[in-house]
C-alpha cells in the first residue's frame, strides 16, 4: 500500500482511545462527519482571508481535525453498531467527488 493510507491502520490506533471515549459518550458518527466537514470548510475560509504567513497554522490544525474526524466516524459507527447508508453517503459526501471523475 502507498501514499498516505498505508499510515491509516496506524492512525487509526493512535486514536482508538478517543474513538472509546466518544462511544460512551454516545457521540454520533453522522457529528463526527459533520464537524469534519465543518473542519474542512473553516480551514477553506482560513485560507482565503488570512494572509499566507497567518493562516498556516490555523489551515494545519483544521485539517489535523478534519483527518480525525473522517478516520473517526466510520470506526465509531461499526464500533457502535451504528453503520447506516446514510452515514456511509454522508462520509462520502465530506470527502468529495472520487478521484477517478
Amino acid at each position: 500500500m502507498n501514499g498516505l493510507y498505508a499510515l491509516k491502520p496506524w492512525y487509526a490506533d493512535r486514536l482508538s482511545g478517543v474513538r472509546g471515549a466518544l462511544a460512551r459518550r454516545r457521540i454520533s458518527p453522522d457529528a463526527l462527519t459533520a464537524a469534519g466537514v465543518a473542519a474542512a470548510a473553516a480551514a477553506g475560509g482560513a485560507l482565503a482571508l488570512l494572509p499566507a504567513g497567518w493562516a498556516a497554522a490555523p489551515v494545519a490544525l483544521l485539517l489535523a481535525a478534519r483527518l480525525a474526524c473522517a478516520n473517526l466516524d466510520g470506526a465509531l459507527a461499526r464500533d457502535t453498531g451504528r453503520s447506516t447508508r446514510r452515514g456511509a453517503l454522508l462520509n462520502e459526501a465530506g470527502t468529495g467527488p472520487p478521484t477517478s471523475w
